[in-house]
């Protein structure tokens, strides 16, 4: 790959490890306050925190482990670049997904839903789980939960672990810091 191409690349990486670093730093304020009982606008902060944060999250997924085969291999060499291992936390788009694509999952759930059980949990955050809530209550009927004691986040009963993310990504970016800053000058021309 072009060196500066893989400076530009790296660079992206720093400003999606930022964009995920604030938004969780958000949520842990966001979590303090509504501990506090002084949350502004309510729920709201934290799930958009939430959604920030996994979407910056996919972003570096799509950087390191780009999407598209034509180009698969810029992502091995920035992952090489950067030592980020093949098998990454970071990898998986699934969550990203589950916000990106939330029309569609909103859609396929209430379709698969036959009355008397159409009732659904939504936007809940809450320690223990969606069991701690209401123990009768299916996993797979809530949408979004968060657990703030395990940061766990479930999308229909399926979990994800913000924590190991939190810290692939903290360690992601002093390396990426450190490589974007290395110039690349075109070679000089003999005198």
């Amino acid at each position: 790959m072009e060196p500066r191409l893989l400076r530009i690349l790296q660079l992206e990486v720093v400003k999606q490890c930022q964009f995920a670093i604030m938004a969780i730093e958000d949520l842990e304020n966001a979590l303090k306050s509504m501990n506090e009982g002084t949350l502004p606008n309510g729920m709201t902060r934290i799930w958009y925190s939430i959604q920030a944060f996994l979407i910056a999250t996919g972003n570096l997924s799509k950087l390191l482990w780009p999407p598209i085969p034509i180009i698969l291999e810029r992502g091995s060499e920035l992952r090489a670049s950067l030592s980020v291992e093949d098998n990454s936390c970071l990898q998986p788009r699934t969550f990203r997904n589950h916000f990106e694509h939330y029309d569609q999952r909103l859609e396929e759930f209430f379709l698969s839903l036959e009355p008397p059980n159409f009732s659904y949990i939504d936007g809940n955050v809450s320690p223990g789980g969606i069991q701690s809530l209401a123990s009768h209550v299916d996993e797979k009927w809530a949408l979004r939960h968060f657990d703030p004691e395990t940061w766990a986040f479930l999308f229909r009963g399926e979990p994800v672990h913000l924590e190991p993310l939190v810290t692939a990504i903290c360690e992601l970016l002093p390396k990426s810091e450190k490589e974007s800053h290395q110039l690349v000058f075109p070679k000089s021309r003999p005198r």
